[in-house]
C-alpha cells in the first residue's frame, strides 16, 4: 500500500493520500483503510462538516 500510495503520488496529478502511519508503513488492516476512504470527484458537492466528519 505504501509503494502504491507513494507511486500514485509521483505520477497523478490528483491523488490525496489521508493515513495514519501504521497504515502507511503495514501495520494496519488494508481492509479497514480501504473502508475509510472518501472518494472525491469532480463536482461532487460535499458539505464543509461532513468532510471533516469522515476525516475524524
Amino acid at each position: 500500500m505504501r509503494l502504491r500510495a507513494t507511486c500514485s503520488l509521483l505520477t497523478r496529478p490528483d491523488v490525496i493520500v489521508v493515513a495514519s502511519v501504521s497504515a502507511i508503513y503495514g501495520v494496519g488492516n488494508p481492509e479497514t483503510f480501504r473502508a475509510r476512504r472518501i472518494p472525491l470527484r469532480v463536482g461532487l458537492e460535499l458539505e464543509r462538516d461532513e468532510l471533516l466528519r469522515h476525516l475524524v
